[in-house]
């Protein structure tokens, strides 16, 4: 980066990231009632920190604003039967938070999950699901998928994703910049882990994505109660 004079200047990052998360078209559209109770689920897949918040963009119904007090329910959900040791749950497992979101890498308990592993072989065979996760720039305003939720009892109705917005094709499983070095970067900054980079044994970078571990099912998405994830 370089300023007005061509002076180049440090880069400069914030991490964690402060941009709010764009909500999901379900949502935002304009057949979906906002004057219910509405459901969102955010699936993190790294510590995350976040905060929800109410922006009232007209001053005529800032008198409104403390209908908004306690008009939140926050539910947390974390895997539980996800390893088994002796017919008793693993306890006592610790892990060091990421230094991105706590300085001193504070200890919590360590948490395992069910993953479905997807490969580039079975997407020869039957079409990639739609809901294949985003990647690098994709997570620039948090590493969390951020869905709709709504039940089957609700009458809000069913809003899909563009299939042109969700519909990968073969070049998923094939680096999308020019270099292995440069997918190396993109990947550091944006903490991503769903991509093919790996040293080679010169000490240079190559790419070669062949599998996923993927936290959700594939092949599963707009669906009432979860969404896509």
């Amino acid at each position: 980066l370089c300023n007005f004079k061509r002076v180049r200047q440090k880069d400069r990052e914030t991490v964690p990231c402060t941009q709010p998360l764009e909500l999901p078209k379900w949502f935002l559209h304009d057949t979906v009632n906002k004057s219910q109770v509405l459901n969102l689920t955010m699936l993190a897949l790294d510590d995350a920190i976040f905060r929800v918040e109410v922006h009232i963009v007209h001053g005529l119904f800032l008198g409104s604003s403390d209908y908004f007090e306690k008009s939140l329910t926050l539910n947390i959900h974390s895997p539980a039967r996800a390893k088994v040791k002796k017919n008793h749950f693993v306890k006592g497992e610790k892990r060091h938070v990421s230094p991105f979101y706590s300085w001193e890498e504070s200890l919590v308990d360590m948490e395992y999950i069910f993953g479905v592993v997807y490969t580039s072989q079975d997407a020869k065979g039957v079409s990639p699901p739609l809901n294949l996760p985003k990647r690098w720039n994709g997570y620039e305003r948090g590493r969390v998928l951020l869905s709709m939720n709504t039940t089957h009892e609700n009458l809000t109705p069913t809003i899909r994703d563009e299939i042109n917005s969700v519909k990968a094709t073969s070049s998923f499983w094939t680096n999308p910049f020019p270099t292995p070095d440069i997918a190396k970067q993109h990947t550091d900054a944006f903490l991503e882990t769903f991509h093919g980079v790996s040293k080679e044994s010169n000490g240079a970078y190559g790419y070669d994505l062949e599998e996923l571990i993927l936290p959700y099912l594939p092949f599963f998405s707009n669906c009432r109660g979860y969404d896509s994830y």
